[in-house]
């Protein structure tokens, strides 16, 4: 295994890759649920801005948007207007 992968990720970490996760599943409670967990744990709003600016932008990179289809693409915009609500 590589050594990467061999030290825990830390807490904050998980935290907002389980929200990129959640945005690009289109799982709209999971995202708000998320997004007030991580917040709750600490994680920055700035934190949390920067997966949601990379999520987005994901949206709109050619390869991405033909490798998913666009069902993942419309799937995710309901989530990513979620994320950018909380955290107003």
């Amino acid at each position: 295994m590589a050594e990467c992968c061999q030290t825990e990720t830390d807490s904050r970490s998980k935290h907002l890759i389980r929200i990129g996760i959640a945005i690009g599943a289109g799982c709209i409670p999971c995202t708000k649920l998320l997004i007030d967990k991580a917040i709750a744990s600490g994680c920055t709003k700035e934190e949390i801005e920067l997966i949601y600016s990379i999520a987005s932008d994901l949206q709109k990179v050619e390869t991405f948007r033909k490798g998913v289809g666009d069902e993942v693409i419309e799937r995710m915009k309901r989530p990513l207007e979620i994320a950018k609500e909380t955290l107003k």
